[in-house]
């Protein structure tokens, strides 16, 4: 069997003035000896105009209870849980036909995993450094991600990660075979530090 919808206060409320107004009017008709039938027609059109009538409620339709529910934002699951340097970073070809000097850089590409492994946003503070593992030299940046400016600016949409551009270590030059030794530090917060490590090889050679 199956129970009837349980009623809102609003339609108990609606449905008892009806009814109310109802015996109001059929006494009232009474007293004026109106036909049954001018009683009918009425009450039909008040029933028609009542329920046609539009709801201009814009409050927020779900419950209280379901809003104390929502997870705090301090306590957000989808905050990265772990780093990992792009297979799109690259070190750029130099080309010796070039009109305009070529960039001795390195583009890191950094991609934020949440708990399912789903590429995500951060702040923090990210520190980059890429080594040349034979003459050891080394170059390094720090980005505060916390800084929403500096969020979006090395943020890629269309990887869905952050791309960093680092100037290529002292006497470094490209070749076969050669690569550069890549590491990320991401302090989420105070308590969430997150590290990845890996090679970035000259854009000609494929490892």
């Amino acid at each position: 069997m199956i129970d009837a919808p349980k009623q809102s206060k609003c339609e108990v409320f609606m449905h008892e003035s009806l009814a109310f107004s109802c015996i109001c009017f059929e006494r009232y008709a009474q007293s004026m000896r109106v036909p049954p039938q001018t009683i009918i027609a009425t009450l039909c059109m008040s029933c028609l105009l009542l329920a046609c009538t539009p709801s201009n409620n814009l409050e927020n339709s779900i419950s209280s209870q379901k809003i104390a529910q929502l997870v705090s934002v301090d306590r957000w699951p989808f905050h990265p849980k772990s780093v990992v340097i792009h297979p799109l970073s690259y070190i750029p070809k130099i080309r010796a036909d070039a009109k305009a000097s070529n960039p001795h850089v390195i583009e890191v590409y950094v991609e934020c995993l949440d708990l399912n492994k789903q590429s995500t946003r951060t702040p923090g503070f990210i520190s980059l450094s890429v080594q040349d593992p034979q003459s050891k030299n080394i170059n390094h940046i720090e980005v505060d991600l916390s800084n929403l400016d500096n969020n979006k600016n090395y943020w890629d949409t269309v990887t869905k990660t952050y791309r960093f551009t680092i100037p290529l270590p002292v006497g470094f030059e490209c070749a076969n075979n050669k690569f550069l030794f890549v590491r990320v530090d991401l302090n989420v917060d105070a308590n969430l530090e997150l590290k990845a490590s890996g090679e970035v090889y000259c854009s000609h050679h494929s490892p």
